[in-house]
């Protein structure tokens, strides 16, 4: 039996899908080429169940994957994957497609491929989709789905009788700015 080693060797879907695109694959290799060492994850047993650490190295490399990716959830209304996937698609005008996933307690991620579309959808405006504000802000390492409602988010204030165009961010809001707010609004 004569096997050939030439140039026909069958390629794999992701390969087939990124190719053509010098840039993805230099990401995916780059990607590809993360290893756990020994000491990256510890396995121990807290109150009878199993739990797996991650060291700062895993998490360092996780924040990075992270980069250009955004939380949103939609307040007031539950919706759909699909319907958000298309509705922010559609209000953002993203140039590349957004990879959008489903999270727990009505949060979604979604990451950018480049980094215009990302700073957009951050900075370009107060979002909304059927009537509802939409929460959009960056991901962290400290995001977790368990909270109802982020404790703390940017607003936008318009002010009467200037164009919405000059509507920027001017401040954040968290849990600790309205406590000063009201202690200043008693005196």
């Amino acid at each position: 039996m004569k096997v050939d080693s030439g140039t026909n060797l069958a390629m794999s879907w992701k390969d087939k899908l990124l190719m053509g695109s010098d840039v993805q694959k230099a990401n995916t290799q780059k990607e590809d080429d993360f290893k756990l060492l020994e000491g990256d994850a510890k396995k121990e047993i807290v109150d009878g169940i199993p739990a797996i650490t991650f060291s700062k190295r895993v998490h360092q490399f996780i924040a990075k994957r992270m980069d250009r990716t955004v939380i949103v959830k939609l307040l007031g209304r539950r919706i759909s994957y699909f319907t958000m996937t298309n509705k922010l698609q559609a209000i953002w005008g993203t140039k590349q497609a957004l990879q959008v996933i489903d999270l727990d307690n009505d949060y979604f991620s979604d990451k950018f491929q480049n980094d215009e579309d990302y700073v957009e959808a951050l900075s370009g405006g107060s979002w909304t989709i059927f009537g509802h504000y939409l929460i959009v802000r960056p991901w962290t390492l400290a995001f977790t789905t368990t909270q109802d409602h982020p404790n703390n988010l940017m607003v936008w204030i318009r002010l009467p009788n200037l164009p919405e165009a000059r509507s920027c961010p001017i401040a954040s809001l968290s849990p600790a700015n309205k406590e000063d707010r009201s202690k200043d609004n008693k005196k």
